[in-house]
């Protein structure tokens, strides 16, 4: 820490993760320093204060996104769903003709209310794939189910039911978390604030440090070390960018 200063944070490449965890770093740095003084920088108080409240709602923010972009669930949900309907739709297929003239039979029922809607559920989008597989649903459950329990696939029928329906809980849940995350202010002009509380923290302690080094400066330097850190990852994720750039470029 150069002149009693507290460095300067490059705020044009830092990330909003990095923002909210330096500003929760920082609460946490001042108010252990704040609880050690007799009379608590009033001051101070309330500018970490500040922070901390923006600081906040940026972690509400970035939760709602992550929330709203990890998709793995969904796709996990899809793919179990899948593997039953691709099971169930081969199963009743391979039934067909059977020597066994009831399992035919009932091959031969199950597959016309497959074929009925669309055929093999999981090669449809997945827009289509639900409604497609709630009316085959409801055509079986009508007077098919005799026949799914003929080729002793009640249980896979069953699953499919259940992957069904655990996948558009999933959906649904997607839809809560973008009509809360469309209410909300966007993560991107949160931090626009967390910014500036967090630079009015760091103002006031290099104001109070050029004036009560022994008092504030020890807090100070803590700060100091934490956007230090923040500031080398900055650096060393740009200079690896670049790299990758002029690598990509000569290859052209």
């Amino acid at each position: 820490m150069e002149n009693n200063q507290i460095s300067s944070l490059l705020t044009s490449y830092i990330k909003m993760d990095e923002v909210n965890d330096l500003s929760n770093s920082t609460v946490t740095s001042v108010r252990q320093f704040l609880e050690g003084q007799e009379t608590p920088d009033a001051h101070l108080l309330s500018f970490t204060d500040k922070l901390d409240a923006e600081n906040g709602l940026l972690t509400q923010s970035l939760f709602q996104e992550r929330k709203l972009n990890d998709t793995k669930r969904v796709q996990e949900l899809d793919g179990i769903r899948d593997n039953y309907c691709t099971t169930f739709y081969a199963i009743v297929k391979a039934h067909i003709g059977s020597p066994i003239l009831e399992q035919a039979k009932a091959a031969e029922h199950i597959y016309q209310i497959l074929k009925n809607n669309g055929g093999n559920p999981s090669r449809l989008s997945l827009e289509k794939q639900s409604a497609v597989m709630n009316s085959m649903f409801a055509a079986i459950d009508a007077d098919g189910l005799e026949s799914v329990e003929t080729l002793c696939l009640t249980p896979i029928y069953n699953g499919m039911v259940k992957s069904q329906s655990n996948y558009k809980e999933s959906e649904l849940a997607r839809s809560v978390n973008k009509a809360a995350r469309d209410k909300a202010e966007p993560a991107g002009e949160v931090v626009k604030r967390v910014l500036n509380a967090f630079e009015n923290v760091v103002n006031y302690l290099n104001l109070m440090n050029n004036l009560l080094p022994d008092t504030y400066g020890s807090t100070a330097e803590v700060i100091d070390s934490l956007i230090d850190g923040i500031n080398t990852k900055i650096r060393t994720r740009n200079t690896n960018a670049q790299k990758e750039e002029v690598q990509a470029a000569s290859q052209n």
